[in-house]
């Protein structure tokens, strides 16, 4: 670990997070710390609140207590759309990929970064990011065409399209 690295506030802390649903405790004071560059596995049985943690951190479930620090501040978690302006990225189970939209198409979804819609940027873009996951992926691809394989790297680069510093992969 660089001294810089050493030096900075973790990018995520976890600091007693419970959280109950009716007749199930599925997080009882958890602690976890996430730095940059850092790779971690939640490992457990099904039930074991990994769903719930995960939810958690990309806004999808409110915590019943504890705090969620980020960067060394304190700071809640209300959305999903919080969590991105976080630089959270959730890769779901399931994929997100509107099936009758290209590739392309479904990464420019929703990216307010601007008014227009810059295609030539787009697939410069892709194919950076592309490069950078070892990875081929052809723009103009209907996502119902592609392999299961293909959907999840087309998932996982459309979290670091965002900005994701942290990307959390459920199954």
């Amino acid at each position: 670990m660089s001294q810089s690295s050493a030096q900075a506030p973790p990018l995520v802390e976890l600091r007693g997070i419970t959280k109950a649903f009716p007749n199930v405790l599925a997080n009882d004071d958890i602690d976890l710390t996430l730095r940059a560059g850092e790779i971690h596995c939640l490992l457990g049985e099904n039930g074991a609140g990994k769903s719930t943690l995960i939810g958690i951190l990309c806004g999808l479930v409110k915590p019943d207590r504890g705090r969620i620090v980020i960067e060394g501040v304190e700071t809640p978690i209300p959305s999903p759309r919080r969590a991105l302006e976080l630089g959270i990225g959730t890769v779901h189970q399931h994929s997100t990929l509107i099936p009758a939209l290209t590739v392309l198409e479904n990464l420019m979804l929703g990216d307010t970064r601007s008014l227009r819609l810059d295609q030539r940027s787009a697939r410069s873009r892709l194919a950076e990011l592309s490069a950078q996951l070892g990875v081929e992926i052809d723009p103009d691809s209907r996502a119902a065409d592609l392999a299961l394989g293909h959907h999840q790297q087309v998932e996982i680069i459309k979290a670091l399209w965002r900005g994701s510093r942290l990307l959390i992969l459920d199954e």
